[in-house]
């Protein structure tokens, strides 16, 4: 319970029980009391819609039982948000959306996790925001509207005592004393306090945007916390957590291995999976077992490999002119960096991507995306359309892939490797 919203009407209550009660028999009117509160609840009602009396009968009560906003805790929250992100990927954060008990939030944190642009995360939250503050005017709106009514039946009240030949007795004035009174006593202190809580209540939820939108953009989780204190007085204002000092790597026991010996492992696990990639394909692709030649897959690899290997299966070494690029250097890119690329890609373009690519390169895609996107990118990948591909198709999802990540290191959002 509020105890200023609770003060302020026992405060009322007192001052009429002190000032008039001596005179509650002149002052009490059940007929003409009736006559203004009714005829100007009625009056409001049919300015509004039906739904409005909803409105009518739940502000008071909301403004007399508000809802409790713990900033600080909220910015402690998002802050801690932020450090998992930053510290795990964004992706770790798919658990605490899903227990995130305020729906505006956790659905920001979903849409983050899920790899959504940007702007459309904060199109579709600032949108949802307008509407809310749309539904609190309109509630606003209805107190005022009754508050001004009363007056008017107050005034209607008192003008037609007199034309009553009343004169200007006690009674003519009672009307427009009870319209007075239940207008400035009740309807429009809901109505200011009501606009009070629904300012507080928008501040937060801006609050929360914008952590959002800067854990997706991966800011420091001190810059969060800063931006997030702008919004609080400076005498509310989390004071920053200390950062704990990084533990030095560990030299890890395990020797490297030769060059030599790895170039060859690498050359026989190649020539393994083109062995058996040529023995099932027909099987998998029974309308166009063409589509994938031994020669169109070599075009993943570089020239010397390449050779090596055709050399190894005895096959020619004429291929097709194919584009050369490297698609492993995906693997070679952090957690950040790469969901930072997934967020300008598509599900369907990725998914033609990932159909040419390694399984060191498809790990650490589907590492990096939700599982719902996941899951998305696994049926898509199963279409017949997807299956048919040629590998012209597969080759420029790879290469726009790798145009983006061009893009992202020209704008020095991703360091160039």
């Amino acid at each position: 319970m509020d105890p200023t919203t609770l003060l302020g009407l026992l405060a009322v209550l007192l001052v009429f029980v002190k000032t008039i009660g001596s005179a509650s028999g002149h002052v009490y009117n059940g007929l003409m009391l009736l006559v203004v509160f009714g005829g100007g609840l009625a009056v409001s009602l049919m300015a509004f819609r039906g739904g409005d009396l909803r409105v009518l009968l739940l502000l008071p009560f909301k403004v007399l039982f508000p809802k409790k906003w713990h900033t600080q805790a909220q910015i402690e929250r998002i802050v801690g948000y932020a450090e998992t992100a930053r510290r795990e990927g964004i992706l770790a954060l798919e658990q605490a959306a899903n227990n995130e008990a305020h729906p505006f939030e956790a659905t920001g944190l979903r849409l983050a996790v899920d790899g959504t642009v940007p702007e459309l995360i904060q199109s579709l939250m600032q949108t949802e925001l307008t509407y809310i503050e749309e539904r609190h005017r309109n509630g606003h709106h209805l107190f005022a509207v009754l508050g001004i009514n009363w007056i008017l039946f107050g005034l209607i009240g008192t003008a037609g005592a007199v034309a009553l030949g009343r004169g200007l007795s006690v009674d003519v004035a009672l009307p427009l004393f009870y319209g007075l009174v239940l207008a400035g006593a009740f309807a429009w202190p809901i109505r200011w306090k009501a606009v009070a809580l629904s300012n507080t209540e928008v501040l937060h939820r801006r609050m929360m945007m914008e952590g959002i939108m800067s854990i997706q953009a991966g800011d420091n989780p001190r810059i969060i916390e800063h931006k997030l204190n702008m919004f609080i007085a400076p005498t509310k204002r989390v004071q920053s957590r200390k950062t704990p000092e990084p533990k030095a790597p560990q030299t890890s026991s395990t020797p490297t291995p030769e060059p030599a010996s790895v170039t060859s492992d690498f050359h026989t696990q190649i020539c393994d999976i083109i062995r058996r990639l040529q023995t099932t394909l027909p099987d998998v692709l029974p309308e166009k077992p063409k589509a994938w030649s031994i020669e169109e897959l070599l075009h993943l690899v570089d020239d010397q490999t390449r050779r090596d290997i055709l050399t190894s299966i005895n096959e020619p070494e004429e291929i097709p002119r194919l584009p050369q690029y490297n698609f492993e250097i995906l693997t070679q890119l952090s957690d950040r960096e790469i969901q930072m690329l997934l967020r300008e890609v598509g599900y369907k373009e990725l998914s033609l991507a990932m159909i040419g690519a390694s399984d060191a390169v498809r790990g650490r895609i589907f590492d990096n995306v939700s599982e719902r996107v996941g899951t998305l990118m696994k049926e898509y990948m199963n279409t017949k359309r997807v299956q048919s591909a040629t590998i012209r198709k597969v080759v420029d999802a790879q290469l726009y892939m790798l145009g983006i990540l061009q893009m992202l290191q020209g704008k020095n959002q991703i360091p160039s490797i």
